[in-house]
């Protein structure tokens, strides 16, 4: 006789089973569920799977007016129908809508005539409420009717309770999205909107744009190729402290050494051919007529000499005074032939600096040049430099980006302070004074301006 309940205990496990399994399936699908509608839909039939009903019916309730958002088999509700309208009003009327229960005419206040009508549209109804919280706030509610005296039982509505529950957590997507909804269409929104844009209209401020910017030589020594050649070696590296007359780089010395001692030859051979025109010349009329001939090549040869022995000097490249070396890769520069004039590295001075930023185009406003430039350098975002504008361009170019921008520059104000060349950051520029409203609408109502052609 003991083990009789353990048998009966063992047939009713898979039935339960059976229904977690089905309640767990169906509450992970309506938190799927992405649109309203669908999860309205959902609720309303899909929960047949788990307790068997006639008709459902599901209110939205809180802060906004008591709506019929569906009945179960339909896909439309009509709320100005006549039944719509007597669910709404018993659903209004329950004296307690936060718990679940089976609705008699002593859990209403005085709609009790408008449920005896519902309650013999059908014979026999018996209808569950069940109210649906989202964060604790009562946000809508279940209407479940069964007809032919089927009445409600304890355990059914327990297992409605736990997944009414689920729903709610499903349906807080749309409460959020809802109670925003509203505040938009709230008048108290617009009016608030609108005081803003008053009050932005009369708060002035400067105007201001952000350009990048990098810190470099202010009055630096270009070296430059003195001939054209090719450089055999850059002996000095990017960064490295040069004295003056120290070498720099240096030529491929075997084309010009070779055109030198053609050069010295050539001028050897015509300064004797033009010696025996003149010993002959005191004898010979011909050699004579040769002498003002041999005389000016000699002077076309000593030219091209001279030109020689000037190419020979400049092979090995000296700086012209101290300073700091400029130089992306000293190895490029080796095999690499150059032009006359061709820029080869640059020498700096970490005491004369300034800063070089690139406005871009749709900024380049009408800047106050009594206000100084606020210049901000990555490395160091903690400390902000002041400098004077001194230079816009007229036209624009491409920076780094590739961004149309306007060059421009300025110098340090208080001294050259101690930054690197080559730090880069962001430059900020002001100009008029405007209206905080015009500083915050210029840039957007730029670019729909841009795209619409308005």
């Amino acid at each position: 006789m003991a083990e009789q309940p353990q048998s009966g205990a063992a047939k009713a496990s898979p039935e339960i089973v059976k229904l977690l399994t089905a309640i767990n399936r169906l509450t992970i699908k309506a938190i799927n569920t992405n649109e309203k509608q669908s999860l309205v839909f959902l609720m309303l039939n899909d929960t047949a799977q788990i307790v068997r009903y006639d008709r459902a019916v599901f209110f939205s309730m809180g802060k906004q007016p008591t709506k019929v958002l569906g009945v179960s088999g339909q896909t439309k509700v009509s709320k100005w129908a006549d039944l719509s309208k007597k669910w709404r009003a018993v659903a209004d009327d329950i004296k307690d809508p936060r718990s679940v229960q089976v609705i008699t005419h002593d859990s209403l206040n005085r709609s009790g005539n408008i449920f005896n009508e519902l309650e013999q549209g059908q014979s026999g109804t018996s209808i569950l409420w069940a109210p649906l919280f989202s964060g604790g706030e009562l946000v809508g509610g279940f209407w479940f009717e069964r007809w032919s005296g089927n009445k409600w039982q304890q355990q059914e509505q327990e297992i409605i309770k736990f997944l009414v529950d689920a729903y709610g957590a499903a349906w807080k997507k749309f409460v959020t999205s809802a109670a925003i909804w509203r505040m938009l269409k709230a008048k108290w929104t617009w009016y608030s909107v609108l005081l803003i844009l008053l009050l932005l209209m009369f708060v002035r401020v400067p105007l201001r744009v952000a350009a990048p910017c990098e810190v470099v030589p202010h009055h630096p020594i270009v070296v430059t190729a003195p001939l054209d050649g090719i450089i055999e070696e850059v002996v000095v590296e990017p960064g490295q402290f040069v004295k003056e007359a120290t070498t720099l780089f240096e030529y491929d010395k075997r084309v010009p050494m070779q055109e030198l001692k053609v050069a010295q030859k050539q001028v050897e051979i015509t300064r004797s051919e033009l010696n025996r025109s003149t010993t002959l010349g005191l004898e010979d009329p011909r050699s004579r007529a040769e002498i003002a001939v041999l005389t000016l090549r000699l002077q076309r040869e000593e030219i091209r000499l001279a030109l020689a022995q000037y190419h020979a000097g400049q092979l090995t490249v000296i700086a012209p005074q101290e300073g700091y070396v400029v130089l992306d890769d000293p190895d490029q520069w080796r095999g690499k032939p150059v032009q006359v004039g061709e820029r080869v590295l640059i020498l700096s001075h970490p005491e004369q600096t300034k800063i070089r930023f690139w406005l871009p185009e749709g900024d380049n406003i009408s800047l106050d040049k009594e206000k100084p430039v606020k210049v901000v350098l990555n490395v160091a975002p903690e400390k902000s430099y002041r400098a004077n504008l001194v230079y816009i361009a007229n036209y624009t170019s491409l920076d780094e980006k590739q961004v149309p921008s306007f060059v421009a520059e300025a110098n340090w104000m208080n001294g050259v302070p101690d930054v690197k060349t080559g730090l880069k950051g962001t430059a900020v520029l002001y100009g008029d004074n405007v209206s905080l409203f015009y500083f915050i609408v210029r840039k957007p109502w730029s670019s729909i301006r841009r795209w619409t052609g308005i």
